[in-house]
């Protein structure tokens, strides 16, 4: 398909979870004719990530690795002038750039404009703010898009939530995102969530679907992933795929202690336990790695392994909270939910549907995963519609839509 028209849509992305949740996007874009230029603004490899070697074949997309944009605050931060304000606004001038999308964060509504602050802002902002900043200098619309999908239909009170709560009466100070044309959603029930509890005003708070989950880029990450992965299966065993929680969700660490510990000693098991993208509030310490490398059923996936893949070699997926569940159920995965692993305080969509598994002792998680047969559930159109925005490409659909709504 021939582009629409000489203007490029700009995606900018770091780290994994944002690039797992907006390159589908990037992708349909291009499919549907829209020039495109993914910035990665960080020092990720994409070099070993199969998403990017399907945006380089496309002629309509542009990938652009910008290393030294990956400065973090702290004593190092005076090296972000390299892409101050006035470099990235000529970036985007070069790209002819029609629509910056960016992921979810905070919004540059109510900035302070008082000329100290102005400077510092224009020299030492981070990349992302800059483009934000830049675009609005340019009257290019802005566009947050999800870095990843809820599962949880109400607020997690974690510590820090609660702290942030208290110190901001009661909310959430989330009104500077007002400043995005869209700030979008995987679904309505996570917008009203956060909508309810933070100061943003919700004129913006819009609904588009998955598109990381849609059924459509499920087969497509599943053909590009498709053997990445080697694992040696241990004969006679069920094969088991485990997502280290965050902890801060609620998440009881001693009592996942005792589960992953009973399953490395279960020789009908082969369990492989993978740390969330966000490795800092997953991890385990050495103890506890050494505990249950002890059991003998048990390994590690170390590095850069696709999610994906993984589930693509495993008979089964137990996790606590993470979206990779609905990758698992999209595919006809039996997925396994310890629902005790959780406080009770937090409701989440499994609660309402029987597409997982949600055992609620240890003794009854065991006796499942070493019984005869797992059973998959079966999302019907309900849960598809509501949870992922439709059959098929409808999600991707509506994404390319909307921005081209906006990017007019």
């Amino acid at each position: 398909m021939a582009p629409r028209d000489e203007r490029s849509w700009v995606f900018i992305v770091r780290g994994a979870p944002d690039i797992d949740n907006i390159v589908p996007v990037a992708w349909a874009a291009a499919q549907q004719g829209h020039r495109t230029a993914v910035i990665v603004a960080s020092r990720y490899d994409t070099t070993r990530d199969p998403r990017f070697a399907l945006l380089t074949g496309d002629p309509r997309v542009q990938v652009i690795c910008l290393p030294e944009a990956d400065v973090a605050s702290g004593p190092g931060r005076m090296r972000r002038v390299r892409w101050n304000q006035p470099r990235v606004r000529s970036l985007l001038r070069r790209l002819n750039t029609a629509v910056v999308c960016v992921e979810w964060r905070e919004g540059i509504a109510g900035a302070s404009s008082s000329p100290a602050t102005l400077m510092k802002r224009t020299l030492f902002a981070d990349f992302i703010s800059q483009a934000q900043y830049a675009a609005r200098n340019l009257g290019i619309p802005t566009v947050a898009l999800p870095h990843g999908h809820s599962v949880k239909t109400n607020l997690v009170l974690s510590p820090h939530v609660r702290a942030t709560l208290d110190a901001h009466s009661g909310k959430l100070p989330f009104a500077n995102r007002d400043s995005f044309a869209a700030y979008v959603f995987c679904s309505g029930y996570h917008r009203d969530v956060i909508v309810s509890n933070s100061t943003m005003s919700g004129r913006n708070a819009v609904v588009w679907g998955s598109a990381r989950f849609s059924e459509a880029w499920i087969a497509e990450l599943t053909k590009l992933t498709t053997g990445s992965v080697h694992v040696t299966r241990r004969p006679n065993t069920r094969r088991v795929l485990f997502f280290v929680p965050k902890w801060h969700n609620l998440v009881d660490r001693a009592a996942t202690m005792e589960l992953l510990t009973a399953m490395s000693r279960e020789s009908s098991l082969h369990v492989l336990v993978k740390a969330h993208p966000r490795a800092d509030h997953t991890s385990l310490t050495a103890q506890e790695r050494s505990t249950l490398m002890a059991g003998g059923s048990l390994e590690f996936i170390e590095g850069p392994a696709e999610s994906a893949a993984l589930l693509g070699v495993c008979d089964v997926l137990v996790d606590v909270d993470s979206s990779i569940a609905l990758d698992a159920v999209m595919r006809g995965i039996p997925y396994v939910r310890p629902r005790w692993l959780q406080d009770a305080s937090v409701t989440t969509i499994w609660d309402t549907c029987v597409v997982a598994h949600q055992p609620t002792t240890l003794n009854e998680a065991m006796q499942l995963l070493t019984g005869a047969q797992i059973a998959a559930g079966t999302p019907d159109d309900t849960f598809v519609n509501d949870v992922i925005g439709g059959r098929g490409s409808a999600p991707l659909d509506r994404y390319v839509a909307e921005l081209a709504q906006i990017a007019r």
